[in-house]
């Protein structure tokens, strides 16, 4: 597996408003997609819900994954289920469902194509704490996708990101680390470190597609 390392930090993110408040666009595949307009494959982005009721934009032929990451949302889809959430739970639901929340809060969000894999995993790492990542390459995997992404977003602390060759990185509350790859026989290894005088909080998106 060959890619590239991408960091954002968080004055350098696109912001823009929807009917129920302000979204801010993380990351998108591929990197010239135009959010909602264009096609994309992915998008990873956050959204601060200020209205006590709203719609979603509808998205057909994509599948949503929705953690809550402050406040108290109940999420609504017609003739599908419901649930509440609390920050750092979660919900997986179609872009073409008729959705609706109720309460205020601040959600991350993953949007992707129906063939495309994904999951949301919120993780932390105490004070001194290593936490060491492989890339997944799985043959399974390898036969179905052919690149893969994965991203940690800060939710509090300091980390530090070292790979096997030496390469160091840091991200700080509300920045993005990223890393693309193509699926192929060669792992990816690092270390997530936190030198920092406090808990380091992050969600880990992974995407294969």
């Amino acid at each position: 597996m060959k890619g590239r390392v991408r960091i954002m930090h968080k004055n350098e993110f696109e912001r823009s408003r929807w009917s129920g408040g302000v979204t801010t666009e993380l990351a998108i595949w591929p990197d010239n997609a135009v959010y909602p307009n264009g096609p994309f494959t992915w998008r990873l982005s956050t959204a601060r819900i200020e209205a006590d009721e709203t719609s979603f934009t509808p998205l057909p032929g994509k599948n949503r994954i929705l953690m809550l990451l402050e406040g108290s949302v109940r999420l609504e889809h017609k003739d599908h289920h419901k649930v509440d959430l609390k920050p750092l739970e979660q919900d997986t639901f179609e872009g073409n469902w008729e959705t609706r929340s109720f309460g205020k809060g601040t959600d991350f969000n993953l949007i992707m194509d129906e063939y495309c894999f994904g999951e949301l995993i919120h993780l932390s790492l105490p004070i001194g704490g290593t936490m060491n990542v492989q890339t997944q390459t799985d043959r399974e995997f390898d036969r179905n996708y052919g690149m893969m992404a994965e991203s940690y977003y800060c939710l509090a602390g300091t980390v530090k990101i070292q790979f096997s060759n030496g390469y160091v990185v840091q991200i700080h509350r509300g920045d993005l680390f990223s890393y693309y790859g193509y699926l192929g026989n060669e792992q990816i290894s690092f270390k997530l470190i936190n030198e920092d005088r406090q808990e380091a909080s992050f969600v880990r998106a992974q995407i294969f597609y």
